[in-house]
């Protein structure tokens, strides 16, 4: 994952991608006690697993971020970063054609079949055959009967509002989650105008 986010970066550079690419990074806010724990007790597995790049940090810390008295503590990961996914697919479509990829769009695909060594995805228009297959669907997969059964839907809706008038609402920039199926993000977005995305 780590790696995933470094390389975004560095096509964001190689290919002038414009996509609203910050390295922001991520912020995972307690707001209680019991939350303060779980979050503790996770930052500690991700170190005894060798894993690097992810700290606890207390109220004060998260408060030079985020001015908030809500919250008691976080996960600090700085590595992450933010990007406007729209923006992101439309440019590596264009990179993708500068180098010969053909792409597809509106073409549905009405079903996946696997032979001994190759892959047939069949449209209502035509069958390719491929050696590989990558299937990046996304939120869609649940379409999709065989991967169905391996995933569990976290669910995500976003609001744009006006930029606040706040003096300070330049430390309003962040990201948090909470403990549930429903992750609550929110930062303020680098388009013009601003504005602050939920």
């Amino acid at each position: 994952m780590e790696r995933a986010v470094d390389l975004v970066g560095e096509l964001v550079a190689e290919h002038h991608l414009d996509c609203d690419y910050e390295r922001t990074g991520f912020l995972r806010i307690a707001t209680t006690p019991a939350y303060i724990k779980r979050i503790r007790e996770e930052v500690e597995l991700v170190h005894s697993l060798g894993l690097e790049g992810v700290e606890w940090i207390d109220a004060q810390a998260v408060r030079e971020r985020v001015n908030s008295p809500l919250y008691l503590g976080a996960w600090w990961e700085p590595r992450c970063a933010l990007v406007n996914p729209a923006r992101l697919a439309r440019e590596m479509k264009r990179v993708a054609t500068q180098f010969g990829a053909q792409i597809y769009e509106r073409t549905p695909v009405s079903e996946i079949s696997r032979g001994a060594d190759t892959f047939r995805v069949k449209t209502a228009t035509g069958t390719v055959t491929a050696g590989r297959l990558v299937i990046a669907t996304n939120a869609y997969s649940l379409s999709i009967p065989q991967v169905r059964r391996q995933q569990v839907p976290a669910w995500t809706h976003i609001v744009l509002t006006e930029r606040s008038s706040l003096n300070n609402s330049s430390r309003l920039a962040g990201k948090a989650e909470k403990a549930s199926r429903i992750i609550a993000t929110w930062c303020i977005t680098t388009g013009s105008p601003p504005t602050i995305a939920c």
